[in-house]
């Protein structure tokens, strides 16, 4: 009986020891787990940590480098286009007219043959230039005199400056100077215009003479 006794004694020594260690088992595993979990965070946080700081480093590289536009140098200012011709004159559809020689107060050239009264006679050269595609027509019918008091004046002549006739232009011909007389109001030098019309629909062109 002691025999079995001692056995079942041992038997049971060694059955509690096997539930003991049992019972510390889960512990462990749990430790192990915990641990591990704790190491994973550290290394996740370091690695968000160092991407971040990437962008931060970029961002102030890059607030830091001045703006291309900036180093560029200013563009060099246009020159202002040439005048098309030389003034008094009016350029319409390539068609230019130029004036030159104004006589204010003309004499006529002849004793006899005077302007109305309160009038003058006022001279002039006109040239024209066709460089349009089209035929230009050079005619002294198409000028009218705006005289200082704002009255309108229609061509006439003078023995020292007659009528000329009527020409068609083709493309790169050139006519004139060729002269043209007018009335104007006495006493009123100034703000004469001549009015040029090119054609039945087209508007009136102003070239400013004084």
């Amino acid at each position: 009986m002691s025999i079995e006794r001692g056995v079942i004694t041992d038997r049971h020594v060694a059955g509690e020891e096997g539930r003991a260690a049992h019972r510390r088992w889960p512990g462990r595993v749990r430790s192990g787990v915990l641990g591990g979990l704790l190491v994973l965070g550290a290394a996740l946080l370091a690695a968000c940590g160092g991407s971040s700081a990437q962008p931060t480093q970029t961002t102030a590289q890059s607030q830091a480098r001045p703006p291309a536009s900036a180093a560029k140098s200013p563009a060099p200012a246009q020159k202002p286009a040439a005048p098309a011709c030389q003034q008094p004159c009016a350029v319409h559809n390539g068609v230019v007219v130029t004036v030159t020689n104004l006589v204010y107060g003309a004499s006529s050239g002849n004793e006899f043959e005077t302007p109305e009264a309160g009038n003058v006679y006022v001279t002039m050269n006109v040239d024209m230039k066709n460089n349009a595609d089209q035929e230009a027509n050079f005619n002294p019918t198409n000028f009218v005199l705006l005289d200082g008091k704002g009255i309108k004046h229609t061509v006439t002549f003078t023995d020292n400056c007659p009528v000329f006739d009527a020409v068609n232009l083709t493309k790169g011909a050139d006519s004139g100077p060729k002269c043209i007389a007018f009335e104007a109001s006495a006493n009123a030098p100034h703000g004469l215009t001549l009015v040029w019309t090119p054609g039945f629909f087209s508007g009136d062109i102003n070239i400013k003479l004084t």
